[in-house]
């Protein structure tokens, strides 16, 4: 309850501000933590923090081995130190968490639209609904269809993320 810790939390509207849509896009913003490796072999997920080794990432506070993406992202932290496996698996330099978009009792609507200069184009949307007084249910999906600058790079993901909150 009162250990001290350095932690860094990149909100969903900062993300959005920068343009992020990727978890390594998104990392470069976090101070004293570096983006490694390439997208083919580590899959964009990997950070090192304070110079000490990659740290391996979570989501909620669970160990994941996916690069997360933004369409379903409510928040990023970024735990600096040795102190930080209070708050996962984490190493000595620290570990980064993704926290997942929840089911709220506030109605919302989100359409994303975004195209680039090569001709791709990404749309995602954000739906939540309070079914009644005791659950609420939230869908994200993502169509992202970007273009490279290079010849042959044409990288697509569709993704669905559904969250159920009853109390």
């Amino acid at each position: 309850k009162e250990t001290p810790s350095a932690i860094t939390v990149l909100t969903a509207a900062f993300l959005e501000d920068i343009a992020a849509t990727t978890f390594g896009s998104a990392a470069e913003w976090a101070p004293n933590s570096i983006p490694v490796g390439d997208t083919a072999t580590t899959g964009e997920y990997n950070t090192n923090i304070r110079g000490v080794g990659n740290s391996f990432p979570s989501r909620n506070y669970f160990r994941w081995y996916v690069s997360s993406d933004n369409y379903n992202t409510e928040r990023l932290e970024f735990a600096r130190g040795p102190n930080s496996i209070l708050f996962g698996d984490g190493n000595p330099g620290g570990i980064n968490t993704t926290f997942t978009k929840q089911a709220l009792w506030v109605p919302r609507r989100t359409v994303q639209l975004r195209t680039d200069s090569y001709g791709g184009y990404r749309a995602s949307f954000d739906y939540n609904l309070p079914v009644n007084q005791r659950l609420a249910v939230r869908v994200n999906a993502l169509s992202d269809q970007l273009k490279g600058w290079r010849d042959y790079d044409e990288p697509f993901r569709y993704s669905t993320h559904v969250a159920v909150t009853f109390k």
